[in-house]
Order: structure tokens, then sequence, then C-alpha cells
């Protein structure tokens, strides 16, 4: 009987080591992709360029020109690719090479709306779906950067969040946040392992109660 309980007792201690290797394995993944999305950022503001993610350059918008499928402060992201692989209704991102605008030598996001294939060269007329004319400049391989995957409003208002004024006191109080939920999590784990020590402890006495009364009665 007590072979038994060693047996439970030993596969209920393997099954949680392992749960909890998982766990850890887990959360160190996630630490290492923090790093390298800080890491990239950083990079990104050092050397006034585009942070690129996993093939993918993330972009802040900052004009209405494609409201209301992308608004202000939405970030994009941008798949690195060639000229070649756009289609008729992307969404392209490219710099803008139009001295006549307020924009020139910035980031453009605008939609693909016709492509044509001049001797081998592609050019790309595009325009912001909010805008009453298309874009004078085309687009070429030159100033070209790639096509939008995805975009996230969430993320884009968290990173404007994060360098605002008030910054320091929303970081304060995810801390604060965090700290709490870990000591609650904390306690909550030493309550369940209190409870999971009583219960094996009833079925040990339980079960020599029982082996007891077995041999009393092989005995009679």
């Amino acid at each position: 009987m007590n072979n038994n309980i060693n047996e439970v007792k030993k596969d209920d201690s393997k099954a949680k080591r392992i749960i909890k290797l998982i766990g850890k394995i887990i959360t160190y993944l996630f630490i290492l992709l923090i790093v390298y999305v800080v890491l990239k950022v950083v990079v990104g503001f050092a050397t006034k360029t585009p942070p690129k993610i996993f093939n993918h350059y993330t972009f802040t918008v900052m004009t209405p020109s494609m409201e209301p499928d992308i608004l202000v402060d939405d970030i994009v992201f941008v798949r690195s690719t060639t000229i070649d692989k756009v289609k008729d209704g992307d969404v392209i991102s490219f710099i803008c090479t139009d001295i006549s605008m307020e924009v020139y030598g910035q980031t453009i996001v605008h939609k693909a709306i016709k492509i044509e294939n001049n001797n081998g060269s592609i050019e790309i007329t595009t325009k912001g779906i909010n805008n009453p004319l298309a874009d004078n400049e085309k687009v070429t391989k030159i100033n070209f950067i790639g096509i939008v995957d995805a975009k996230s409003t969430m993320l884009g208002k968290v990173y404007k969040s994060l360098i605002s004024a008030y910054a320091i006191i929303y970081v304060f109080g995810l801390i604060v946040i965090l700290k709490i939920t870990q000591d609650a999590i904390k306690k909550i784990k030493e309550v369940k392992k209190e409870k999971e020590n009583n219960l094996l402890k009833e079925q040990i006495k339980k079960n020599i109660i029982d082996s007891i009364n077995q041999e009393n009665y092989e005995k009679k």
C-alpha cells in the first residue's frame, strides 16, 4: 500500500516539475523576444531608420490620408519585399519623392491603384483612400519599401502613451499592478499547495487505518 502511495507522489511530483520547466521556458522565450524587439527599436532610433522585426518594418501613421481603414497614430507592419510582388489594391509603403509635398522624404502608406510595366520597370500609382486625387509621383523600386500586412490601433495607442509626459506614471502603475498580481498568484499557490498537502496527509492516514483494519481482520 505504501509503495502505491509513493508511486502516486512521484508521478505527481514529476508532472509538476515538467509543468514548471515548460513555464520557465515560455517565460525565458518571452523575455528574449522583448529584449530583441527593444534592441531593434533602439538601433532604429540611433541610426534614424525604421525598426525591422522579423522581416517587417514598423511605422506610425501620422496623417489621416488612409482613414477610416488606417487611423492616425496606428502602427503598421510592412513586409520587406520587392516591388514586383505588389498587386492592385495592396496597401504599400514608400518614400515620398514629390518635392511639392510637405511630407517629402518621409515614409508614406497608400493604396496601389494602378500598376504599370514600362520596359521592365514597374511603376505604381498610389492614392490615400481619404484623398480626393491620386499621388503625383509614381512609386518605383527606388523608393519602394514594402507591403502593409497588418496594422494595430491598440499598439499605436500604447506607443503614444509611452512617449507622452505621463509615461512614467503609466509605467509605475503597471509595475505596481504586476507586483500585486505576482503576490496574489504566489499566495494562491501557497494556499493550493497547503490544501494539497492536507489532502495527501488525510489520504495517507486513511490508507494506514485501512491497512491496520485489514490486518486485524485477517488475524481473526
